[in-house]
């Protein structure tokens, strides 16, 4: 008897409409999250990135990913790329022309501002007062929509160059904690995903 009802209550809790439907969301948000999104051909997203063969030293592998020159994205729950396809959700050129149009209603406010203050500050002088300065808006502030746009990230791309740095670079490691005579060789593994 008391088993049954747990199994009534299992089913229950997965089994209520609206938590049916909230799953069913999450499983098709989640299924739709496309981090390939904005590549170009030919461009590839940096997944993993380790040391191999690192027990030879007596370094921790910690040490190394220091001159990593290219790390992954990070992840939710470790494999679904949510920060990447929130950055992707944006598209930068109206966010561009959105700056571009604040930017110049911003220049007609601080120039307005700047005239009205000359205007005043002819008066204080004639006064003897100090002139006052005008507090003007910056040009150079974040958009809301940018501040929202960077809690995710934009995808990391391999480079060809930056992998060869980040070899350079171990090895120049490795010769200072006094590994002479190192070898440090990099390997690129491509895994093909269908885009759609």
């Amino acid at each position: 008897m008391n088993i049954r009802r747990k199994i009534s209550a299992a089913i229950y809790l997965i089994a209520s409409p609206a938590r049916l439907s909230g799953i069913l969301f999450l499983l098709a948000l989640f299924s739709a999250c496309n981090p390939t999104k904005k590549l170009q051909p030919g461009q590839y997203i940096v997944d993993k990135v380790e040391v191999i063969d690192d027990k030879l030293t007596d370094i921790p592998k910690e040490e190394f990913e220091a001159y990593f020159r290219q790390k992954p994205n990070r992840k939710f729950l470790r494999k679904i790329d949510f920060f990447v396809w929130w950055y992707n959700l944006f598209d930068d050129e109206k966010i561009a022309a959105k700056k571009q149009k604040r930017n110049q209603d911003y220049d007609e406010y601080n120039s307005k501002k700047v005239r009205k203050f000359e205007k005043k500050n002819q008066k204080r002088i004639k006064k003897g007062k100090k002139p006052k300065a005008p507090k003007l808006k910056d040009k150079e502030s974040t958009m809301l929509i940018e501040s929202v746009r960077d809690i995710g990230e934009p995808a990391v791309i391999l480079d060809s160059g930056l992998v060869n740095q980040t070899r350079y670079q171990l090895s120049r490691f490795l010769f200072s904690k006094g590994y002479f005579n190192n070898d440090v060789k990099d390997s690129v593994t491509f895994t093909i995903q269908v885009r759609q």
